[in-house]
């Protein structure tokens, strides 16, 4: 197995590599990982934002519901059960 002179595809410098293919050098591979983390991070703190209102509304319905299951769905019962009671 020989060494090869490699282009990056996105900065275009030049490195020696293993691989006879056009590979991202190192610090691209890093800062394509890193621009996806931060999306990883991202996506989680605004499901953590939905899951914390979806707790405002299950305790506000009273907290209904067993241990298991999913307080969307418990909660959509309880709506739907006091929305019989109202009509």
């Amino acid at each position: 197995m020989g060494t090869y002179r490699n282009t990056c595809p996105d900065c275009e410098d030049t490195y020696e590599t293993d691989c006879w293919e056009p590979i991202k050098c190192p610090f691209c591979e890093l800062l394509e990982v890193k621009a996806k983390l931060i999306a990883a991070e991202q996506w989680k703190e605004g499901a953590i934002t939905v899951l914390s209102e979806w707790n405002k509304a299950w305790v506000a319905a009273g907290k209904p519901g067993k241990i298991g299951e999913s307080i969307a769905l418990a909660t959509a019962k309880e709506i739907t059960r006091l929305k019989t009671r109202i009509t």
